[in-house]
């Protein structure tokens, strides 16, 4: 029998967003806000925030690739200082109804938030950073040891590699935060973690890169860069009643159960699918447009996934590494 698979539970956004404590509202539609605008999603499936100048709090629920909001949202009455934060603070809370779509971008960690005319991008509030001149300081790191690729991160500038594990040796390249690097083992030097790294670049360099501003790639960073942990192919089509047709496909498998697999259309274009074990819990659906829906359903060892009138079989074995 056909089992639905819970597509975007609340509980996996929760799940997704509980990385960080909380998210920045960094963008209104496309114009950066002001104030501190930010916004928080609480186990319970309770989300709240604060537009800039008054704080909100609400409950909702995940449907087919939409928040929907349930119940009025709860809002404070402060007046605000000039007509931009007026403005911000009505069209932050205006959105807050009916049906908002959601758009994941895996590759950034944004989450988009739309509705009507209106357009939030939440980035994380709480993830560290610094500039580049930091370098030279300590921190403290996680463990890096079992990560093949990290990512540069916390980095407004770039992060140099050296020919050793010491700042006062050679510099061999320079990377920009969100560059992928191959990671060789990490080792402590002068009461500091190093990393040993390779460019994933015709020029194959490797060197020492200081590890506080190394993250293990996740595979959503690692898909998008075309660094898979296997290809081959699945069963696609591009219509609800056309013929399926087979599409190529990479996926990179997080540690976790997590996967995310990249489907090569024979039209050319590519869909980004994402799974937490094996639930089916994102696309990336900029080709698809903003009213897009998306529904996922199991039988057996398949997973069925459609994205308007797009349509994908997935073996589970994909996504497991089976």
């Amino acid at each position: 029998m056909m089992k639905p698979i819970a597509v975007g539970a609340l509980a996996l956004l929760v799940a997704w967003a509980a990385q960080a404590d909380e998210w920045r509202i960094a963008t209104l539609n496309g114009t950066a806000t002001v104030g501190d605008a930010v916004m928080r999603f609480d186990e319970d499936g309770g989300f709240g925030g604060n537009t800039g100048c008054n704080s909100f709090n609400g409950n909702g629920a995940i449907r087919n690739g939409r928040l929907v909001i349930q119940g009025p949202v709860a809002k404070t009455m402060m007046a605000c200082q000039g007509d931009v934060m007026t403005a911000q603070d009505d069209a932050i809370v205006r959105l807050m109804q009916d049906e908002i779509v959601m758009a994941f971008d895996p590759f950034t960690g944004s989450l988009a938030l739309s509705r009507a005319e209106t357009t939030l991008v939440l980035t994380s509030a709480t993830r560290p950073g610094s500039d580049a001149a930091a370098e030279e300081t300590e921190t403290e790191t996680p463990d890096l040891a079992s990560a093949p690729y990290v990512n540069v991160f916390g980095l407004s500038g770039h992060l140099n590699i050296r020919g050793g594990p010491s700042t006062a040796d050679r510099i061999v390249a320079e990377v920009l935060s969100g560059t992928l690097l191959a990671n060789q083992g990490c080792e402590e030097h002068g009461n500091r973690l190093w990393c040993n790294v390779k460019l994933i670049d015709a020029s194959g360099t490797e060197g020492w890169a200081v590890a506080e501003y190394l993250e293990p790639a996740t595979a959503a960073l690692r898909a998008g860069q075309g660094v898979f942990d296997q290809i081959g192919k699945l069963s696609c089509a591009e219509t609800l009643e056309g013929p399926m047709d087979d599409c190529d496909y990479g996926v990179a498998r997080d540690p976790g159960g997590s996967a995310t697999v990249v489907v090569f259309r024979p039209d050319g274009r590519e869909r980004l699918l994402v799974f937490a074990g094996d639930v089916f819990l994102s696309s990336d659906t900029s080709e698809v447009g903003g009213s897009f829906e998306s529904s996922a359903s199991s039988d057996g060892d398949m997973i069925f996934i459609r994205l308007d009138n797009e349509r994908y079989h997935v073996p589970k074995a994909i996504i497991s590494g089976a």
